[in-house]
């Protein structure tokens, strides 16, 4: 099944987010060992949680999780917090209330 893009990264450790427009640019975000140890939480642009998915050359793809799991509410707060704390304001800050506008539209 086809993921919604962006995707958004969510580092667990730190509460840095990434936004992902290809998955190139999650796999030069997200690192395999930080993968396998589950630092990150990763959600399509609808705002459904996806899983990891490591093969035996430990490269990772990420898929939806069923049943689907959506907590919006829980999403945004997090993105919110983020850019607060951590974006100034610039393009960068622009997308990401952009991807929030979109998530409270969609649900």
């Amino acid at each position: 099944m086809n993921l919604f893009f962006p995707i958004l990264i969510y580092e667990k450790d730190d509460k840095s987010i990434y936004l992902c427009f290809t998955m190139s640019e999650v796999y030069s975000i997200a690192e395999i060992y930080d993968v396998e140890d589950s630092v990150y939480l990763f959600y399509d642009a609808k705002g459904f949680l996806l899983q990891t998915n490591i093969d035996s050359n430990r490269k990772f793809s990420l898929s939806y999780k069923y049943p689907k799991s959506k907590d919006v509410d829980t999403l945004i707060s997090h993105i919110k917090q983020y850019i607060h704390a951590y974006i100034p304001e610039d393009e960068e800050k622009n997308k990401l209330i952009e991807f929030i506008i979109n998530l409270e539209n969609s649900g």
